[in-house]
């Protein structure tokens, strides 16, 4: 790797703020609000419902498409983060 492109990866790395803090109390909500804009509990609560049926849609989608062949190309997942792992236990 180059000199400069090193240089400009560190800079990025010194600059990122970690505003979810993984490990510390609270990081769940801090993801999801952070992640998902999420500003209420309410607004929590009906966002994780949707984030994990998309999420688990997605999964089905995948098994189908390896086993069965493309069921949709129509179908995607409409957010740009998953859910948190812990949020999937006692999923439906």
């Amino acid at each position: 790797m180059s000199r400069q492109l090193r240089a400009k990866q560190d800079t990025l790395v010194e600059k990122y703020v970690d505003e979810v803090e993984f490990g510390k109390q609270g990081y769940r909500e801090r993801y999801y609000q952070t992640k998902f804009f999420i500003k209420n509990n309410a607004q929590m609560d009906e966002m994780q419902k949707n984030i994990r049926k998309a999420y688990i849609e997605g999964l089905d989608w995948v098994f189908k498409y390896y086993y069965k062949g493309c069921v949709s190309w129509e179908w995607y997942y409409p957010y740009h983060y998953a859910p948190m792992a812990v949020d999937l236990i006692n999923c439906d």
